[in-house]
């Protein structure tokens, strides 16, 4: 199973390369700065985690998808975070997760500057927690997100991007679940 969800994302991750050029519209990189709550859930107990991430992501949009209402843009993307805590009964921990997703978003067409849209991500998740000598568990785990938006258009090059997404890694680490529960993304959309 694992290794056809792994076939898949790859799949998901390319598809944007098997379009003909003339099916590709506005190709773009962004980067990113999220604000987020990471929770740690154990046995009995969760924890917490406010910490800043980055992101970074590159796509477009396909022309084939366009319709009166919207169009389907799709990018693949990492996100990188580091978290540092300290707990009374855990004691002192690092954990190290990096994500890569593919993603699909749908633009809603408003004839503004404003572009509401709506996601979903479904990647994998590198998790590396540190709880001290004798406990550093690492894992690969498929994760997911889902959220909503909206991009400000500032000329024909640059959006600013603000949106929301909430997800988690879709097993354990070390008896850990960890989730995303309320990313508020803020960035910087390139057009090429």
């Amino acid at each position: 199973m694992k290794k056809f969800l792994l076939a898949a994302a790859v799949f998901i991750l390319s598809a944007p390369a098997s379009y003909a050029s003339d099916e590709l519209l506005n190709p773009y990189v962004s980067v990113g700065y999220v604000f987020g709550k990471t929770q740690l859930k154990q046995d009995g107990g969760k924890t917490n985690v406010y910490e800043p991430a980055a992101n970074l992501a590159i796509g477009t949009s396909i022309a084939a998808t366009e319709s009166d209402l919207g169009i389907l843009r799709v990018s693949a993307d990492w996100t990188y975070r580091s978290l540092e805590y300290k707990d009374q009964l855990l004691g002192d921990f690092d954990v190290l997760i990096n994500t890569f997703g593919a993603n699909a978003y749908y633009d809603f067409k408003t004839g503004t500057i404003v572009t509401p849209y709506v996601n979903a991500m479904l990647g994998l998740t590198y998790a590396h927690l540190d709880l001290g000598p004798g406990f550093d568990k690492r894992k690969i785990n498929l994760a997911y997100n889902m959220g909503f938006g909206v991009a400000f258009k500032i000329n024909d090059k640059t959006d600013i991007d603000l949106g929301y997404k909430y997800g988690e890694m879709l097993n354990k680490v070390g008896g850990f679940k960890i989730k995303n529960t309320a990313d508020v993304f803020l960035g910087l959309r390139l057009h090429f």
